[in-house]
């Protein structure tokens, strides 16, 4: 690990990305990001000029730390992708922190580090990671969309991950979703009772409606929660419509082509109402 030690009195200017190193107690000196597993310590407090990463696989971090033991790091700044210099999340990005950063719309930014304490120093460390095009594509959809999918990868891939086409084409394209109707598509459960809470009732023609897959369930053994009521059966005939009608209480349940029949064979009559409780009993 390298350890530069900076003293005297003034500003003292690190120009990272930069090769060159002045003479002098109080001149600048300028130097690169150090190499991946060779921090550069900084002892004192001051103002540097940072340049930005250039690649995406480059990181370059500014922490500091305890110094006898390199522990008790906290985040101060950073450089990725080819990014200015930024506040890292945590204890320096809160306001009144001490740490300035000032990027000027150009390729090098001034930090104004906060004042070191007892037993502390900075340190500079760059790091090198690779992301394959499908985790980039991955990361950004699971930023964007409720998640990504195989599909969905495979699609932004395919344009060379071009995020800003993908966003205008959301916005400008894509027809919009929306909330409330997939959560009526997809929950609408068998409500026993037509028009209730504003639910879907079991109307053949109703659009969304859900469809038992009995006509007559346990729940029609059950009184009317309403009137208190035992529930009835009746079968008939409706003029337009083949076969036989089954209603309970007057609310549609099915059409089947035959007449039904209890199980000793006899017909249900037509037009006759049946207590379902009494049905099921014989």
């Amino acid at each position: 690990m390298s350890r530069h030690i900076f003293s005297g009195s003034g500003a003292i200017t690190f120009a990272l990305l930069l090769a060159t190193t002045t003479g002098g107690a109080d001149a600048a000196t300028s130097y690169t990001c150090p190499p991946v597993d060779t921090p550069t310590v900084i002892t004192e407090a001051t103002t540097v000029t940072l340049g930005s990463t250039t690649a995406k696989s480059e990181l370059c971090t500014l922490t500091r730390r305890q110094a006898s033991s390199g522990a008790r790091r906290v985040p101060v700044a950073r450089s990725y992708a080819g990014r200015s210099w930024e506040k890292s999340a945590g204890l320096f990005a809160r306001s009144g922190s001490g740490l300035v950063v000032d990027c000027g719309g150009g390729t090098e930014c001034d930090l104004t580090l906060p004042t070191l304490g007892e037993d502390q120093e900075y340190v500079l460390e760059s790091f090198s990671y690779d992301v394959t095009a499908d985790a980039e594509a991955a990361r950004f959809l699971e930023q964007a969309t409720f998640g990504p999918t195989r599909e969905s990868i495979d699609e932004l891939v395919a344009t060379s991950n071009n995020f800003a086409s993908w966003i205008h084409t959301q916005m400008y394209t894509t027809p919009a979703s929306y909330h409330r109707e997939f959560l009526r598509r997809n929950t609408h459960p068998k409500f026993e009772y037509s028009y209730t809470t504003a639910a879907v009732g079991p109307r053949p023609c109703e659009q969304y409606s859900r469809w038992r897959k009995y006509a007559i369930t346990s729940r029609d053994l059950m009184d009317d929660r309403n009137t208190a009521r035992q529930k009835h059966l009746m079968i008939k005939q409706v003029e337009g419509v083949t076969g036989y009608v089954w209603l309970v209480d007057g609310t549609f349940r099915t059409v089947t082509q035959d007449q039904p029949t209890f199980t000793d064979g006899s017909l249900l009559q037509l037009d006759k109402r049946y207590r379902i409780d009494e049905m099921k009993r014989s």
